[in-house]
């Protein structure tokens, strides 16, 4: 049998669940985290952080506007995420910390 289409072939690719603005909206973020500092992996945890918190919506221009008052990168990620992105312990699991 021959089919005339994808769709009759049962082979259309199903409709995508991501919302193409939130994509766009999550690209831009980090890459302005970035511009302002951070590296890219903290830049992606800190936007991630702030999508699944659902605190999202003016994430960057909190951070501009805390860094623009003199807080460190470091201040401003504590302040504003619900998360540390700063936290490397569980990534180490269980690594000592140096005391000085």
């Amino acid at each position: 049998m021959r089919f005339r289409s994808p769709r009759a072939a049962g082979l259309e690719a199903p409709a995508s669940t991501v919302d193409p603005e939130e994509i766009r909206v999550r690209i831009w973020q980090r890459e302005r985290l970035s511009r302002i500092g951070y590296d890219a992996r903290t830049a992606a945890r800190m936007v991630t952080a702030a999508w699944d918190d659902g605190d999202h919506a003016d994430l960057v221009h909190r951070i501009e506007d805390l860094v623009g008052r003199g807080a460190t990168l470091d201040q401003a990620a504590r302040i504003v995420m619900p998360v540390d992105p700063f936290d490397h312990e569980s990534e180490a699991e269980g690594a000592p910390h140096a005391e000085g």
